[in-house]
């Protein structure tokens, strides 16, 4: 990653909890609410349930017959929009290309998106300290808003 003179550090999950994150990807804008201060348009937006597990933030998606609430959202992983191991990439895809399977978050569609595996790791997240199947990347929702709820709702928005 290149050098960034506006770069001034990192924010991780702990720092979040109680409050409402919102990430605007087309503007290039992140916000955090308390939840009586979250505008009427975010409140409204579409959410789904969402899991605090070991300090990652789990949010369920479906593809196809492929269903799972053990798939992180990392902001860190952004070139990758989902990215699993190979027997739930078989699963996921049912073919040996990964192409146009829309990936669903709630009933909200991501879109047709590329899921990665990497065959020389192909159990890559077996070694993570909770059941993990995956990462879901912030690709996915580049055109538009996310918002995590860390408050006691514990959930994912997402605004298109």
């Amino acid at each position: 990653m290149a050098a960034d003179a506006d770069l001034r550090g990192t924010l991780g999950l702990p720092a979040l909890f109680g409050r409402i994150a919102v990430i605007d990807y087309p503007n290039r804008r992140f916000c955090l609410f308390d939840e009586a201060d979250l505008p009427p348009v975010l409140a409204r937006a579409t959410y789904v349930r969402a899991m605090l597990r070991g300090g990652k933030f789990f949010v369920p998606i479906r593809s196809g017959g492929f269903a799972s609430d053990t798939i992180v959202f990392d902001t860190g992983s952004s070139e990758i929009p989902l990215h699993v191991d190979l027997a739930v990439w078989k699963r996921l895809t049912g073919r040996a290309t990964a192409d146009a399977a829309p990936v669903m978050l709630g009933e909200g569609a991501l879109g047709p998106i590329t899921v990665f595996t990497n065959p020389d790791a192909p159990e890559s997240f077996a070694d993570w300290p909770m059941r993990t199947e995956g990462v879901l990347g912030n690709a996915s929702p580049w055109g538009g808003i996310v918002i995590l709820d860390l408050t006691e709702r514990m959930r994912f928005g997402r605004l298109a």
